[in-house]
This record gives structure tokens, C-alpha cells and sequence, in this order.
């Protein structure tokens, strides 16, 4: 029982490992956390765009615009890195760290407010793939959210398998060139 509780959650993450040095991605996010609303649960439409490069085989930068936030009046932009601190190796998992900055102006008060994020993750491949498909890219790690108007730290899990390993991971599925929701649980 412990470990269901570990191992779910609601969380976001956007990178998993390092892009390639020179390497860019675009992606685009569609979907977020589901809520109760009027007795259903439904998933919160939540949506942005991603442009992300590597600046090293260990380094990654990232910005992303979240589109759904700024059709209610709040522009949001999300600007953060990865780094890979130690790759897979066989039965050893990768580790990384992916810290970002949430910048939001409410156009409505004009107030500006500031979240950072720090996504911990570790990963290994499974299986030997079959034909041209490599591997899959099994991932578990935290994510932590931090509301500054508060003393207390939002957090949450991340857990999945991604087909192919690609860079991009989401708790539910792999994908190459689309990236999670905003952090939210």
C-alpha cells in the first residue's frame, strides 16, 4: 500500500535526459490533472509550446509557453535547464536534475509571480527493442513545486515507461516532440 502511494501522483515532467549538443526540439502539450467537476471527473485543458536545445551531451535549455493560462489573462512562461549527472549503464539507472523558473503576470491585477520547480529523475532502459525500435525508457522522479506565497512546497511523482527512449517522458506514455502539462497535483 505504501508503495501505490509512492508510485502515484499527480506531476508533470518535461525532460528526462539531455538532448544532443546542437540538437533542438519543438513540442506541444495538450491535457493536465483531472478534477471533480460537477460530480465527473475531467482533465483540465491545459496546454502550451515548448522550444528546447542541447547545449551539451549533458546539458539541455528549455522554454515554454503555457497558451491555456494566457486565454484567462495570465501569460505564463516557463524557462528552465536539465542536467544529466550520470548516465545509464547497464543494471545502474541515470540520474538528472531539471530546475526551471514559472514566471506569471496576471494581466487582470498586474501582478507578477514567481514558482520555481526542481524535477529529480532517475531512468534506465528496458528490453532490447525490436527491429529499428530501441529500447524503453523507464523513468521514476519528484517533482517540486514551490508556492513562495506559502511556506509550504507543492510536490509531486512521476512515474512511466516511454516507447521509444526518447528525451521526452511523460508519467503516462512516451513520445518524441511533445511535452507534459504544467505542474499542478
Amino acid at each position: 500500500m505504501v508503495l501505490m502511494l509512492v508510485l502515484t501522483g499527480c506531476s508533470s515532467t518535461t525532460l528526462i535526459r539531455p538532448l544532443e549538443r546542437g540538437q533542438w526540439a519543438v513540442g506541444a502539450n495538450v491535457g493536465g490533472p483531472m478534477i471533480a467537476f460537477k460530480g465527473a471527473a475531467v482533465p483540465v485543458p491545459l496546454s502550451g509550446v515548448l522550444v528546447a536545445r542541447g547545449f551539451a551531451d549533458s546539458a539541455t535549455a528549455f522554454a515554454r509557453v503555457h497558451a491555456t493560462s494566457a486565454a484567462f489573462g495570465v501569460v505564463h512562461l516557463e524557462l528552465g535547464g536539465l542536467k544529466e549527472w550520470k548516465a545509464p549503464a547497464k543494471w545502474r539507472p541515470g540520474f538528472s536534475a531539471a530546475p526551471s523558473l514559472h514566471v506569471m503576470l496576471d494581466t487582470w491585477k498586474g501582478r507578477t509571480s514567481l514558482y520555481p520547480q526542481v524535477d529529480l529523475n532517475m531512468y534506465c532502459f528496458v528490453g532490447d527493442g525490436r527491429g529499428t525500435k530501441p529500447p524503453d525508457l523507464l523513468h521514476a522522479g519528484i517533482c517540486n513545486w514551490f508556492e513562495l506565497r506559502t511556506p509550504e512546497p507543492r510536490a509531486g511523482r512521476s512515474v512511466g515507461i516511454g516507447c521509444p527512449p526518447s528525451t521526452w517522458a511523460t508519467p503516462w506514455h512516451g513520445r518524441s516532440g511533445t511535452t507534459p502539462s504544467s505542474p499542478s497535483g
